[in-house]
């Protein structure tokens, strides 16, 4: 005889067991056992296995079975206390929910009716249950008052606690056998809260599978339950993560009235999913059902809205198994020596040379294949393309032509996942990359030639200030409407023409393969007030382009706009995201996490970056190159004899030489003089943030319209409480830092601007951006700061906590010299980023306002964006803490 005893004494225990003799030896069938002080005892054979059920502790001990027709259904209601949760296990619930749910009433429905009953201490126990010839059986709960839908895992005696569907406490149970006698047992929790619940079921179809089969059909073939595929929730309270588990189901409750969406992260080897959902509620004591039927889920997304409380959601997700994707490779050849890092650099516009004749091998992840190697322009003009892949892993490798630079990647656009980032995708000749299931993906791949060291470039810049003469850049825009300049050269005797061009949407020229020597641009049509280029003459004459090096010359022109009128309108947000799987953990997302953004906008970022790994961000340049040296200055000249740069002598004098376009060129520069500007020796900053430099006010033509939306003049001067005379206009201060002590943000801010209508995007994850055509420090209007939500490798940018701001809030932003200006949290909501911001958000204001900007609502792969802003609007406190009256 063998005994086994339980060391930890239960008030309930039950058990069964069941044996078998070895080697073809006798059965013994599944028997109840009796249990005494915890122990059983078990006459055991030799060569005898012997199985035992043991279910001990409150609520798992089933009632004592009865003869072999006399089937039981037995449910232990429990009542879980507030914060319990959805979409956990058995045994969360069983150590949350300790507590009897008594006197809830409660129907079994059998082959012969409906049983109905109130829950019972112990459980509630029905006898003699009848299942029909298919299988019909049903418990139905009156959900009480207060409580959602219920949560109900059930078991029979032989198996382990599974949870089962519940729709508005409706349960259909599956007993494992039921065409014997069965006991069967429920463990049914009620949680707190009125909210809806979402039931999704994840199931797998058979390859081959059509998008156009009716639902029962897809209910009758894709049976095999899927596990661990992600899924998010996202509502108005906030975003819930979940994972299918076992039974293929994820599972939330409390969902609050509104718009909701559910995300669902597809496996690569599978296609978009064919989703079928329905509901159930309760409306004015009748039931509404909405039949399931087919909704749309591009890329797994699905959107829908709770109207009624305590509404039932429920869906069938079906994945199918993909078919083959494809790989397409579009090569261009930028010019000679072009710097993708360069001030405004857009190489979708700069570099349109479609290449033929380059070498792409394509390499899987299995040593046994074949390599893919096709040349561009075999099939397409300008392109590789590679067909016919399986889901997975690839490698893209160029053979770089002779006399390359360097090579990059500038994106790809995948047919399920939009764009893949950072900006540029990839530096070198090699590209990894994942492929989905039936995917489509194009990349733009641009090699840059080495320039000929014997010759240079040159590339101008076109600004406009509000300034009648320039003071900082901070006070200049870019000129985006197209603006033509000769470019001429000095050919030793005279000033030639070389060439007219116009500057483009982001004000910018470039001329390439210049002979060395010395030219001059000459803008056509206006008279620019200051220029900028570290390659001026010490005398301002002329602009030295030098072999193997760029001149780069920044022109400003002066007094275009009333400096108290507002800049530029913009027609589209800051992009201050990347995407879920890019930023870090899926379920790292905020939450209250809340299209394409132009690449001009990436190419005029302070530093351009891209991730190496989670936690890292490495600045990334092309790879340099040593410059040739300074040209050398020749002898001493005498007065009327000097040598140029190459050491040529020729006869000239300063003061009698024909300067490029005499006539308007030497007003220009007698200007110039006149208002002592300088004209040489200043260093252009090339990474696209303007230097400040100091506040300089100066005086404008009219009289400024004060204290309206209008203008952004001040009634004083800022440092002191002097009236503005009508004829001048005092800007506020610039911010350089900004502090919000509840969200813990304190951030350096850097100077941007709108250009193209879009307002560019802050340059990492640490710094805010302030948009200088917005309002300034102490002025009335709206200040607009923007400012990352995530970055590459990092989920939790500077502004990932801005949708949790409260009203009252304070936000704190510091000017250069410290000084300090308090606004208080009005409003935070959400903005659509799919339409122009509205003017209510981005426009003027008539009291101090500051107006924060970060990314919101979903990620969206057809624009790899998130579809919303989340916006903050804050007013300027006095000292006592009140707002300030308009």
């Amino acid at each position: 005889m063998t005994t086994v005893t339980q060391t930890t004494p239960f008030a309930e225990t039950y058990v069964t067991c069941s044996g078998i003799v070895q080697n073809g030896g006798p059965e013994t069938g599944e028997i109840s056992m009796t249990v005494t002080n915890g122990a059983i005892e078990w006459n055991l054979l030799d060569d005898e296995v012997v199985f035992c059920n043991w279910f001990v502790g409150q609520g798992l001990a089933p009632a004592t079975p009865t003869g072999a027709d006399d089937n039981t259904v037995t449910v232990y209601k429990w009542e879980c206390p507030v914060g319990t949760t959805y979409g956990m296990d058995q045994d969360y619930y069983g150590a949350e929910c300790a507590t009897e749910h008594l006197n809830i009433p409660i129907a079994l429905v059998d082959a012969n009716g409906e049983h109905a009953t109130t829950t019972q201490a112990n459980g509630t126990q029905w006898n003699n249950v009848t299942i029909g010839p298919v299988g019909e059986l049903q418990i139905i709960e009156e959900i009480p008052d207060g409580f959602g839908d219920p949560v109900v895992f059930c078991w029979s005696n032989d198996g382990d606690p599974v949870l089962v569907p519940s729709v508005n406490g409706f349960v259909i149970p599956q007993p494992d056998l039921l065409e014997e006698r069965f006991d069967y047992y429920c463990n049914w929790y009620n949680l707190p809260g009125d909210g809806s619940t979402i039931v999704v079921t994840k199931w797998e179809c058979p390859e081959g599978t059509a998008y156009d089969q009716d639902p029962e059909w897809y209910e009758a073939n894709c049976t095999v339950l899927m596990e661990d595929i992600d899924f998010k929730l996202t509502h108005s309270e906030g975003v819930e993560y979940q994972t299918t588990g076992a039974e293929g189901m994820v599972e939330w409750g409390n969902v609050p009235i509104g718009p909701f969406s559910i995300l669902e992260h597809i496996p690569p080897e599978y296609e978009e999913p064919v989703v079928i959902c329905g509901f159930t509620a309760f409306q004015n004591g009748a039931i509404l059902d909405g039949f399931p039927q087919r909704v749309d889920t591009p890329g797994g997304y699905f959107e829908a809205e709770f109207t009624i409380p305590a509404t039932s959601y429920f869906c069938n997700w079906y994945n199918i198994p993909g078919g083959p994707g494809e790989i397409t490779v579009i090569k261009y050849t930028c010019p000679e020596g072009y710097d993708l890092n360069a001030f405004r650099a857009e190489p979708m516009e700069d570099c349109t040379e479609l290449t033929n004749g380059v070498n792409f091998t394509l390499i899987d992840d299995d040593p046994g294949t074949v390599d893919l190697q096709t040349m561009t322009g075999d099939s397409i003009d300008g392109a590789v393309y590679f067909g016919g892949l399986e889901p997975g892993p690839y490698t893209i490798i160029e053979t770089v032509p002779a006399d390359t630079w360097y090579v990059f990647v500038l994106d790809c656009y995948g047919q399920r996942m939009g764009e893949l980032r950072p900006y540029p995708l990839e530096f070198g000749d090699t590209l990894d990359l994942h492929l989905s299931a039936g995917e489509s993906i194009v990349c733009y791949w641009y090699n840059v030639p080495e320039w000929d060291p014997e010759f240079g470039r040159l590339t101008v810049y076109k600004l406009d200030c509000s300034t009648l003469t320039y003071v900082s850049d901070v006070d200049c825009e870019v000129y985006e409407g197209g603006k033509d300049f000769d470019l001429v050269f000095w050919n030793g005797s005279a000033w030639e023409h070389a060439d007219t061009q116009t500057t483009d949407g982001f004000g910018k020229i470039m001329w390439f393969n210049l002979t060395p020597g010395e030219y001059w641009v000459d803008e056509l049509g206006d008279d620019w007030c200051f220029m900028k280029s570290e390659q001026l003459s010490d005398d301002g004459n002329w602009l030295n382009v030098y072999d193997n090096q760029e001149t780069v010359v920044v022109v400003y022109n002066c007094g275009g706009k009333d400096p108290g009128t507002p800049g530029k309108t913009p027609t589209k947000y800051p992009d201050t995201g990347v995407g879920p799987d890019q930023s870090g953990p899926l379920q790292e997302l905020p939450a209250f996490a809340p299209l394409t953004g132009l690449l001009a906008l990436l190419a005029s970022r302070r530093n351009t970056r891209r991730p190496n790994f989670v936690g890292e961000v490495l600045r990334v340049l092309p790879p340099t190159r040593p410059f040739a040296a300074s040209p050398r200055t020749g002898t001493q000249a005498g007065p009327c004899e000097s040598r140029d740069s190459y050491g040529r002598t020729r006869v000239s004098s300063p003061t009698t030489r024909e300067t490029p376009m005499t006539d308007t060129h030497s007003r220009r520069r007698f200007a110039a003089a006149a208002l002592a500007l300088p004209l040489g020796g200043t260093a252009l900053i090339r990474s696209g943030i303007f230097a400040q430099g100091d506040q300089v006010v100066e005086p404008i033509d009219g009289t400024p319209t004060e204290g309206t939306p209008a203008s952004l003049c001040l009634t004083a001067t800022p440092d002191a409480a002097t009236p503005v005379d009508g004829s001048d206009c005092f800007r506020g201060a610039v911010p350089a830092g900004l502090t919000i002590a509840s969200i813990g943000v304190e951030a350096p801010v850097e100077i941007l601007e709108t250009v193209g209508g879009v307002m560019q995007q802050p340059s990492d994850e640490n710094h805010v951006a302030w948009y200088k055509e917005t309002a300034r420090l102490g002025e009335l209007g709206n200040i607009l700061i923007a400012g990352h939500l995530n970055w590459w490798g990092v989920p939790e940018a500077v502004f990932f906590a801005l949708g949790t701001l409260e009203e009252g809030a304070e936000v704190v932003l510091v000017d250069e010299d410290g000084d300090a200006y308090t606004y208080a949290v009005e409003w935070v909501r959400q903005e659509s980023n799919l339409e122009p911001p509205s003017e209510e958000v981005l426009g003027m204001t008539d009291y101090e306002a500051v107006t924060l900007i970060t990314c919101g609502g979903e990620w969206d792969n057809s624009i790899s964006e998130y579809d919303e802003r989340t916006v903050a609007r804050a007013r300027r406190v006095a000292a006592s803490g009140t707002p300030e009256a308009a």
